[in-house]
């Protein structure tokens, strides 16, 4: 089963309150960096093929 880094985003933030704070924080954070990191990637992707597509 593959789960977007979306819906991992949506479930960690839905949890948080469940899971305990130093868990949280660092498995939070994890994520929020990756996540961050992809929507940059796809950024430079997208920014490629508006470049490419002139």
């Amino acid at each position: 089963m593959r789960v977007s880094l979306q819906e991992v985003v949506l479930m960690v933030r839905r949890n948080r309150r469940t899971m305990g704070p130093e868990l949280n924080s660092m498995y939070g954070c994890a994520v929020e960096a990756r996540f961050a990191e992809d929507q940059q990637r796809q950024r430079k992707v997208d920014l490629l093929n508006v470049e490419g597509s002139t």
